[in-house]
């Protein structure tokens, strides 16, 4: 239930981290990583996301709602 947890919250909005280095010469470096899942793209429920994913998984509908992880 957690990873569809994740899969849900990744529902609701793109995801992104920046990256900043300095090599060992005092070149520095960075980059810019988006991730947008196809269920942000189509404005799926994330409370949909999350009972498809654990029913997928599990053959079995979530033990817990959706907002109780957290």
């Amino acid at each position: 239930m957690a990873i569809c947890a994740e899969e849900a919250r990744r529902a609701t909005s793109p995801t992104g981290s920046v990256m900043i280095g300095v090599g060992s010469g005092g070149d520095v470096s960075a980059g810019v990583v988006v991730g947008v899942t196809p269920d942000y793209l189509v404005g799926r429920d994330p409370e949909e996301v999350y009972d498809n994913c654990v029913v997928a998984r599990s053959g079995e509908a979530p033990t817990k709602p959706l907002e109780a992880m957290g």
